[in-house]
């Protein structure tokens, strides 16, 4: 008998897939007693979930390689209404320079696979009443984080990030410029230049957004994404004067999207500069005020026509050689 006192499922499988040594714990993840389940295949014994580790399986065999951190999901015979959720370990076991076997260690993980959803869900009803507060108060501010965020999502997405950091700078983009509630609105729609003062004030948005989020237990780094995102990689930005690797990726995402957005959209005070012009900006700054690869990774989304705009921005005309 493996050990039965260890915290995860231990078992060994033969080459033809059954089960000859397992542990009260792996018994357990199964959904019956250990001696209902010694001598059977494992398709037998969970037959919802084997076209999931038959490969698995048959990669450690033919390959002699282990295979880790394998994500499985199904029922259990247990708990037949419940998905759960494991997280599993095979590797190769050799008689000499055979290999007689397939070892594995798996754990249950579904408690913790459960309170991470309950926690992204309560992180998106944060971030959709943070927004709310936006579109209450400023529709054309509250359109701006919406579509700042579908073109960073598609940014990072070009870029080829990891799943969990997209999904984590589309929020921070969607609430970037919270902190501009605390800017009086006969300011934000001027037109014309702004005095000394009341650029200094517009400039506090940033940091007044991360005052407002700072306190909500993202599993990203959302707050410091909203500070970030107006500092620029060669220190001419604010509200810290960050230099390069000092800022994070989320926010010098923010920064380009931000930048594109701005300029190509239409705003109350002002009409559209054009998407030929905000391309021109972030090819001026490339590699002084934005991060090279972000740029590069939103020109070739523009070449491609698939950077999400709204339909009067993306049907504008752009100069011959203005995205070579």
């Amino acid at each position: 008998m493996l050990q039965a006192t260890a915290p995860v499922g231990l078992g060994f499988v033969t080459r033809d897939f059954r089960l000859v040594r397992l542990n009260d714990m792996l018994a357990g993840i199964n959904g019956s007693s250990v001696e209902e389940q010694l001598g059977r295949t494992v398709a037998e014994v969970v037959p919802d979930i084997w076209p999931q580790l038959e490969p698995v399986y048959r990669r450690v065999l033919e390959t002699g390689d282990s295979v880790v951190n394998v994500e499985v999901n199904g029922n259990t015979a247990a708990e037949p209404g419940r998905l759960h959720h494991w997280l599993a370990n095979y590797y190769p076991v050799r008689l000499g320079d055979e290999i007689i076997g397939v070892g594995l260690v798996v754990a249950d993980i579904t408690e913790r696979y459960e309170a991470e959803r309950a926690r992204e869900a309560l992180m998106q009803a944060a971030v959709a009443a943070i927004a709310a507060t936006v579109d209450a108060r400023d529709p054309y501010t509250a359109g701006h984080q919406r579509r700042v965020a579908a073109i960073c999502t598609a940014i990072a997405t070009e870029l080829g990030l990891d799943p969990h950091d997209i999904q984590g700078i589309g929020p921070a983009a969607t609430i970037h410029d919270i902190g501009k509630i605390g800017v009086p609105a006969e300011i934000l729609s001027r037109t014309g230049k702004l005095r000394p003062a009341e650029l200094e004030l517009v400039k506090t948005h940033p940091r007044s957004g991360y005052d407002i989020v700072a306190g909500i237990d993202f599993p990203w780094r959302i707050a410091e994404m909203i500070l970030q995102h107006h500092e620029r990689l060669d220190g001419s930005g604010y509200p810290n004067g960050l230099h390069g690797a000092q800022i994070l990726l989320g926010a010098r995402i923010i920064a380009v999207a931000d930048t594109v957005e701005a300029m190509a959209a239409h705003r109350p005070y002002r009409p559209a500069r054009g998407f030929a012009l905000a391309i021109q900006e972030l090819r001026d700054g490339r590699g002084t005020r934005y991060d090279p690869e972000v740029v590069d990774a939103c020109l070739r989304l523009s070449r491609r026509a698939a950077l999400p705009l709204t339909e009067a921005d993306a049907q504008q005309e752009m100069p011959p050689g203005i995205i070579a």
